[in-house]
Parts: structure tokens; C-alpha cells; sequence
């Protein structure tokens, strides 16, 4: 049958497999529907590598980083076992996939799909307090620093990404609010606007960076080196 043909039935939101053999097999099945739009999105990202329009007005980051999102989403669909069916537990999956990511762009695209907070995520995002050498008292993990950058005086900047969970909790909503519109004006190419909120964000102690192709909510630190 060449290529294999994917059907999505409408009515029960049931993706299946037609394969060579002309079996059928079930890839998505869901009757929730919250559960269902996330099924039907990732299906349509598989055939089309395409995110949902509408996503860039809940969360922080790029277009370029949503697609990133997606594709680990989707991965973590099919290896799920069993497949997630109640909100709960794809609120979950979502959660525990993209843990690593900025917690404004989880909860975004949580409340982009009407789904729960589920109590890993603050499980997640809290962690377990690190033990520090002998007369370390504070950590900081930043972004890589270029040492052949660091000036000759006493101080450079340096920057933390904001899902870090001693960050995430801080940012000013205002930040927050600046970085989404940012994004969504930077979708609909209004450079100017994109530009104006930059400068918004950086006079408020942040930066928006890109890192490893995808774009990062920063704060800015200042540290002294004497």
C-alpha cells in the first residue's frame, strides 16, 4: 500500500494506522476533549510540522522553540504506555516532558489546553535542595559565559535562565506580559513593536536570549570579581 495512510476518525477523535499489511492499528484514542485537542494537534504536527496558531498568545518563547516542544510532545505520546486519556494525566506527560523548559511556556500551553496544574509540577520545578561544598553558600547556574568576553574590571554580567525554579517564581508580571507580546509581535513581523518590548524587558533586569536556537527568557546578574 506504499506509505502508510493515517485516518483520524472526527466523531471519537481516534487516530489509526493503516500499514502495508492493511492492518489497522490505534495511535491516539481519547473521548476527553481537552485530551482530544492535544491528540488532534499532534497528529496534525506530524503530518505537517505545523503548531497551532493561537499558541504564541499564551506562552513566552518562538514559534521555532513551540515546534521543538511538539516534536518532543509528540515522541513522548508514542512512548507512552498506557496512553494518556484523562486530563490529569496528560497534564502530567506535558509537565514531565517539557520540565526543562520555562515554566511561563508549560503553564501557557497548560492553559492553552483548558488542562490542570498536576502537583509534579511543583515537584518538578521545586526540585531537591543541592548540597553545596564546604563554604559555598549560594549557586547560581548560568547560561555558558564566554570567558575570552570577560572584561578586565571588576564585574561582568552574566544570565540565568528563568525556568530555573529560584527564578520563575520572581518574574514580574509585567516581564511576562512584555515577552509574550514580544513573541506575537515578532510572529506578525511588526519589528518595531518586537523591538520596543525588547527594550522594555531589558530595562526591567531581563534579557531575551538565544540559545541553542531557541529563544530564552533571561534575568541579568551582576557579578563582582574583587
Amino acid at each position: 500500500m506504499g506509505n502508510a495512510l493515517r485516518l483520524l476518525y472526527e466523531k471519537s477523535l481516534e487516530a489509526v494506522v493503516i500499514t502495508e499489511g492493511g492492518s489497522v492499528e490505534p495511535r491516539y484514542t481519547t473521548t476527553a476533549p481537552r485530551v482530544s485537542a492535544l491528540a488532534r494537534d499532534l497528529l496534525n504536527f506530524e503530518r505537517t510540522s505545523l503548531v497551532p496558531e493561537d499558541l504564541t498568545q499564551h506562552v513566552v518563547s518562538s514559534r521555532k522553540a513551540q515546534v521543538k516542544w511538539y516534536g518532543k510532545l509528540l515522541q513522548a505520546w508514542k512512548e507512552a504506555k498506557p496512553r494518556p486519556k484523562t486530563p490529569e494525566e496528560v497534564a502530567r506527560l506535558i509537565v514531565e516532558t517539557l520540565s526543562r523548559h520555562q515554566k511561563a511556556d508549560v503553564e501557557g500551553l497548560l492553559e492553552f489546553y483548558d488542562l490542570p496544574h498536576p502537583t509534579i509540577f511543583e515537584e518538578i520545578s521545586t526540585g531537591v535542595p543541592i548540597r553545596l561544598p564546604e563554604g559555598v553558600k549560594f549557586e547560581m547556574h548560568t547560561l555558558p559565559v564566554d570567558g575570552n568576553k570577560v572584561p578586565d574590571g571588576d564585574g561582568l554580567y552574566v544570565y540565568v535562565n528563568t525556568d530555573d525554579p529560584r527564578e520563575s517564581s520572581n518574574i514580574p508580571r509585567a516581564v511576562l506580559m512584555a515577552a509574550v507580546q514580544r513573541s506575537k509581535a515578532r510572529a506578525m513581523k511588526n519589528y518595531a513593536r518586537a523591538d520596543e518590548l525588547r527594550k522594555k524587558i531589558i530595562e526591567s533586569g531581563y534579557r531575551v536570549i538565544d540559545f541553542q536556537n531557541e529563544e530564552i527568557l533571561a534575568r541579568e546578574y551582576r557579578i563582582r570579581l574583587r
